[in-house]
């Protein structure tokens, strides 16, 4: 899937549901990234990814699912920390 393509779709579902606050702190998603295709696996950045909820992560996985015609096959999942410029 091309990256432009999944960041348009991961800003809709963004804002279809935002990521829960942390701290009363905006948790970001910054990008997504298809980085291999067997199995189907997605790179994504946030800005706290150790605050993530797991069901957040799945909410995100079930999405990549439905809307790229992609069920029953193992997808998986990569939260990584986005590079903060002022620390």
């Amino acid at each position: 899937v091309p990256t432009g393509k999944l960041n348009r779709w991961l800003a809709a579902k963004e804002s279809q549901l935002p990521a829960p606050l942390v701290q009363g702190k905006q948790n970001r998603l910054k990008y997504i990234t298809q980085i291999n295709i067997r199995p189907p696996t997605f790179a994504l950045w946030v800005s706290r990814p150790q605050k993530l909820p797991d069901a957040y992560k799945r909410y995100i996985l079930n999405s990549l699912r439905e809307d790229f015609d992609i069920p029953g096959i193992a997808v998986r999942l990569l939260v990584r920390a986005s590079k903060n410029p002022y620390k």
